[in-house]
């Protein structure tokens, strides 16, 4: 990363349209990319194929994002998330985006959806998934997996547990070849982000 640049790595869905690769790539201050693939147990991003082969073929490390619906099954969303990215170039360790809370009465099922996910995940490739989470949200609904790896986004208190946070959102803002604004996420060691 060049010195001075708060950020190596970007995270986007098909919100983000055409993306120019060639650009984005050029600075060499982006070295890695999380895509969207699926969301729930049958929403699949239609731009993360694309999205992953190209970003691969420009020198990118690749991963793969599940956005989590509670209510559903964890092994139905996992299932979904599996079919999506099968095939594809997935240098990262994949990750669980947790960001709706479970409806009244439904912590117990939420969590046991959660446990399920990230024990398949864990099954086929290898590790449990990086969990995606605000700090404030994490200790309300996700004290159960707080010994888990994760990313932050928002903002970071005081109460947040970064010695296991392996990268965490730090901005949205323009970067060349995307149209409109972006995630910006940093990673202290994208070694520790390696599937």
């Amino acid at each position: 990363m060049n010195s001075g640049t708060p950020y190596n790595g970007i995270d986007i869905s098909h919100y983000q349209g055409d993306v120019n690769w060639k650009k984005l790539t050029a600075s060499g201050n982006i070295r890695f990319v999380y895509i969207k693939a699926t969301e729930g147990k049958t929403f699949v991003d239609d731009h993360h194929e694309t999205y992953g082969k190209d970003a691969k073929a420009h020198g990118l490390k690749v991963g793969y994002y599940h956005f989590f619906r509670p209510g559903v099954s964890g092994a139905e969303q996992f299932a979904n998330y599996e079919k999506a990215v099968r095939g594809l170039p997935m240098d990262l360790i994949p990750v669980l985006d947790i960001e709706v809370a479970p409806k009244a009465g439904g912590q117990q099922a939420f969590e046991q959806d959660v446990r399920t996910f990230i024990k398949l995940c864990k099954k086929t490739y290898g590790k449990a998934p990086i969990l995606y989470v605000i700090p404030r949200f994490e200790r309300q609904y996700l004290s159960a997996f707080f010994k888990y790896k994760k990313w932050y986004c928002g903002k970071i208190d005081d109460k947040a547990d970064m010695r296991r946070c392996l990268l965490w959102q730090i901005a949205i803002k323009p970067v060349p070849g995307i149209y409109g604004k972006v995630d910006w996420d940093y990673a202290p060691k994208i070694s520790k982000l390696k599937k």
